[in-house]
């Protein structure tokens, strides 16, 4: 079985629930930087990074070649799954 590729974008905000289902901004957030992901990567948004401060380690901001399409520019950024002693 040949390896699977995920990839993944995370924003934090505040949305609206109704019967279940999400919607609103923050999920549009989401898509637009996990789109912006290549396969195996993790991307975040400033609002993430932040939230989490010192807790893990990030990257720098992507390159601006994947800068998301938004209303104010923003760029993701790499997220790596390993906590900070």
């Amino acid at each position: 079985m040949a390896p699977v590729s995920v990839r993944m974008g995370m924003h934090y905000g505040n949305d609206k629930s109704e019967g279940g289902d999400f919607f609103g901004r923050t999920l549009v957030v989401a898509a637009r930087i996990a789109n912006a992901a290549l396969g195996g990567e993790i991307l975040v948004s400033q609002a993430v990074q932040e939230g989490l401060g010192s807790a893990f380690l990030f990257e720098g901001a992507v390159t601006t070649q994947r800068r998301l399409r938004h209303k104010s520019p923003m760029s993701p950024y790499r997220f790596t799954l390993c906590t900070v002693e």
